[in-house]
């Protein structure tokens, strides 16, 4: 069974979410924080950083932030950056995981 078993579904799910931009240098999420959204890269290039070290570079669209914070509960264990102009759909991370 794939991951996705309706992939157009799942697109116009992404297409309808609000979305957010971040200019090169901005926190997207900061570490330690609790934001309750789910962001899913649609495009652009950010950085995974943990006390100040780059530990993953990120362009792949599709890629998503936030959600180990929302499965458990928790804040974000690491700040994301924008390296470039980078733009991501929002999910409210409650409402999704409710449905």
């Amino acid at each position: 069974m794939p991951l996705i078993p309706d992939v157009v579904a799942f697109q116009k799910s992404l297409a309808a979410m609000p979305i957010s931009t971040y200019q090169p240098g901005e926190i997207v999420l900061a570490a330690g924080s609790t934001t309750e959204r789910l962001l899913v890269l649609r495009q652009g290039v950010v950085e995974v950083l943990r006390e100040g070290t780059q530990i993953a570079k990120v362009s792949e669209p599709g890629a998503v932030f936030g959600e180990l914070s929302a499965l458990l509960d928790k804040p974000h264990t690491a700040d994301v950056r924008a390296l470039e102009l980078s733009e991501f759909s929002v999910a409210d991370a409650p409402a999704l995981l409710a449905g």
